[in-house]
C-alpha cells in the first residue's frame, strides 16, 4: 500500500488520505502553472518586439507552445489539487454523517477515491467541470457543453474527457490492487462512480452504464443503496482491515 494517514473528518468514518502525493502534487501543480506563465509571457513580449526575421522568433513560437502544453497540464493539477478545497476533502465533507461501517481512501492505491462500505465497494472519479453533461446511449458517447465566458471555457476547466473508459481503466486497478491482498472471499463486484463537483453543472445521464453524480447528491445516492448479504459485507469488513493497514 502507498503511505497514508488517517484522517479522522468525521467522529465516525475512516478516511484516509496520502498527504506525501497531495502535498506533492499541489507543488507541481504551481510549478506548471508559473513556468507556463513564464513561457507564454516571454513568447507574447517577444513577438510583439520582433518580425519574422529575428533569430528570437522561432524559440519564441516554441515559447509560446510550451507555455500551452504547461498550462494544459495544469488544468487537471490544478482542479485536483491545487486550490482549497480539493476534491478529495469536497467528497469527504460529502459524506459527513456516514457511520463507521464506511471507510474512505483518497489515493492511498491506484483508485483515486475509493469508499467501502457495507453497502458495496465504490470506485470514484472526479470531473470539475461547468455546463450541461450528456450522455447518449445510441452512440455511447459522453458530451460536455461548457458554460462560462470565451476564456474559462478554453482554460478554466478541464474537459470531461470519456468517463467509460475512465471507469474501465479504474476497474482494472481495483483488480490489480485485490490480486496483491490476501484472498477475500465473497468480495463484491465494485461499482464505478463519476462523480460531478462543480456547483454549475447539469446532468442528463439517466441511460449512462454506471452511475454519474452530483455532488451535493452522493451521501443520498449512497445510503440508498441495500446493505450487501452477510458474507460479502464480512468480506468488505476484511478489505478495510487490509487496505488501512
Amino acid at each position: 500500500m502507498s503511505a497514508h494517514s488517517l484522517r479522522q473528518v468525521d467522529p465516525n468514518m475512516k478516511i484516509y488520505s496520502n498527504d506525501k502525493l497531495i502535498k506533492r502534487n499541489k507543488l507541481l501543480s504551481r510549478m506548471t502553472l508559473i513556468l507556463g506563465l513564464g513561457f507564454m509571457g516571454f513568447a507574447f513580449f517577444t513577438l510583439l518586439n520582433t518580425d519574422t526575421t529575428s533569430r528570437l522568433f522561432i524559440p519564441s513560437l516554441i515559447s509560446g507552445a510550451i507555455g500551452i502544453i504547461l498550462a494544459t497540464v495544469n488544468i487537471p493539477l490544478s482542479a485536483r489539487f491545487g486550490v482549497s478545497p480539493r476534491p478529495d476533502e469536497m467528497i469527504s465533507a460529502a459524506l459527513k454523517g456516514l457511520d463507521n461501517s464506511y471507510s474512505l481512501f483518497h489515493y492511498t492505491t491506484a483508485v483515486p477515491h475509493l469508499l467501502v462500505g457495507p453497502s458495496g465497494i465504490w470506485l470514484i472519479n472526479t470531473y470539475m467541470v461547468q455546463g450541461k453533461v450528456n450522455y447518449f446511449v445510441e452512440k455511447k458517447r459522453w458530451k460536455l457543453v461548457k458554460s462560462g465566458r470565451f476564456f474559462s471555457k478554453i482554460f478554466g476547466t478541464e474537459s470531461i474527457g470519456n468517463p467509460t473508459l475512465e471507469a474501465e481503466a479504474t476497474q482494472h486497478d481495483f483488480q490489480k490492487l485485490i490480486g496483491r491482498l490476501n484472498p477475500i472471499p465473497s468480495l463484491p463486484d465494485p461499482t464505478p462512480l463519476a462523480l460531478f463537483i462543480s456547483k454549475e453543472v447539469t446532468l442528463e445521464t439517466e441511460d449512462a452504464p454506471f452511475p454519474a453524480i452530483s455532488l451535493d447528491k452522493l451521501k443520498g445516492f449512497v445510503r440508498k443503496n441495500p446493505d450487501l448479504p452477510d458474507d460479502q459485507k464480512s468480506a468488505i469488513k476484511e478489505l478495510i482491515k487490509q487496505l488501512s493497514e
